[in-house]
């Protein structure tokens, strides 16, 4: 069994025309709507095993207050290929995945990862109000390797996002 927590990044900083949009970090609500995100993940949910995150500034920061509040603290790599993906490239990344990883956690962007929600989940009536930012989406699949993880057959187990809780 396999169980995939798909993230998009909190708040973000405003884009400024000539600013490097890689480089934004969180701002406003973003550190606190993370907070609250990780607190009802970590009170609901074992630790994901391993978290992968883009490696915009934004993203590395949500992935970095999440893995903080699970004990043990997974640990939180990132990969580029995040930063500009697909719902089909995050899949891809997905499928590569460790197989002895059972839980994993990709914190990225929209649209990709809210498309991909949508795509995996089973049900996705849940997930049709949309993926704003702290969204979170926790999909169960029966497979044994990430390889096997296929659209459609995604248990939705978690559909939250920061205005959603309390």
């Amino acid at each position: 069994m396999k169980k995939l927590y798909l993230v998009r990044h909190c708040k973000a900083a405003a884009a400024a025309p000539a600013a490097d949009d890689h480089a934004r970090p969180l701002a406003g609500r973003g550190p606190a709507d993370a907070a609250v995100i990780a607190a009802h993940l970590a009170a609901q949910f074992a630790p994901p095993e391993l978290i992968l995150s883009s490696t915009a500034a934004r993203a590395v920061a949500t992935a970095q207050l999440l893995a903080a509040a699970f004990t043990p603290a997974p640990p939180v790599r990132t990969d580029p290929a995040l930063y500009a993906a697909t719902a089909g490239d995050v899949l891809a990344i997905v499928h590569a995945a460790d197989g002895a990883c059972s839980s994993l956690m990709v914190v990225g962007h929209n649209p990709a990862l809210g498309e991909l929600a949508v795509r995996l989940a089973a049900d996705p009536t849940l997930l049709a109000g949309g993926f704003p930012t702290g969204a979170v989406a926790g999909l169960d699949f029966a497979a044994d390797a990430w390889s096997a993880v296929s659209p459609g057959e995604g248990a939705l187990f978690a559909c939250l996002n920061p205005k959603t809780l309390p």
